[in-house]
């Protein structure tokens, strides 16, 4: 586990530990994972937009495929979660970029800087890796995801005379991951309102302390 220490707004510290699920023993991800699903369930049920996610998916994140889940602990009870989904390229360059989720923090915990902690620990992974993390941001997560340096992704903008173009493509890219390719693309004003990434920093290579930044 890495540890590290956590401020919160008030300038108190909180020593945390961060593990990524394939790290855990299988008995400790079956806990974090009916833990996890509980705390989604709780937001949902508060009126908050969550996807349902089952025990087990959460506990088998990223011990047999490569996207990541990381937990994050105090003491040893769990606190804080985020996952992303597996690299996919992006259309244009290949560059790999995954999509941050699930970033989640226990009622009774928040308020801490946990989530901001948890969302940073998984998104330095990612870099590590060479992969650009993607957030498409909702109220509580945008101020989180621009603190760490993210920025808006124009880059993403999808023209009308590309609409047929991206109908067909079958690699990833925010704009264009549908299922159904009868779908039209989305608006890309409007996601490009709300989609927020490091990409630029992760293809220039640089970084700035212990995650990647906006140069």
């Amino acid at each position: 586990m890495r540890k590290e220490l956590v401020k919160n707004r008030t300038g108190k510290t909180t020593e945390v530990s961060h593990a990524l699920m394939h790290e855990l023993s299988p008995d400790v991800r079956a806990e974090v994972g009916s833990a996890v699903a509980a705390m989604i369930m709780q937001t949902i049920e508060g009126g908050e937009t969550m996807i349902a996610v089952t025990p087990e998916e959460i506990a088998e994140r990223g011990v047999n495929d490569s996207s990541k889940g990381l937990a994050t602990f105090i003491d040893g009870e769990l606190v804080s979660y985020a996952s992303a989904t597996a690299p996919r390229p992006r259309c244009i360059d290949s560059v790999p970029m995954s999509e941050i989720g699930s970033v989640i923090t226990k009622e009774a915990y928040r308020g801490r800087g946990l989530a901001r902690a948890a969302m940073a620990a998984l998104v330095n992974e990612l870099a590590n890796e060479g992969v650009a993390s993607v957030v498409f941001a909702n109220g509580k997560s945008e101020p989180i995801a621009r603190s760490l340096g993210m920025r808006d992704a124009q880059l993403f903008e999808v023209t009308a005379d590309m609409a047929e173009l991206c109908k067909e493509c079958n690699n990833y890219c925010p704009l264009n991951d549908l299922k159904n390719k009868d779908e039209e693309p989305a608006n890309p004003a409007r996601c490009c309102d709300t989609i927020l990434t490091n990409i630029d920093d992760i293809v220039k290579g640089s970084r700035h302390g212990r995650s990647y930044k906006t140069c």
